[in-house]
């Protein structure tokens, strides 16, 4: 399915993004 696709992707990029902030030493505001 294509929405599945799609959220596999967001996911991806949220982790990414996430781990890009932490690197910068960026406070992460995403909460799980």
């Amino acid at each position: 399915m294509i929405v599945e696709t799609l959220i596999e992707e967001a996911m991806r990029l949220a982790e990414e993004m996430e781990a890009a902030g932490v690197a910068s030493g960026a406070p992460s505001v995403v909460t799980q």
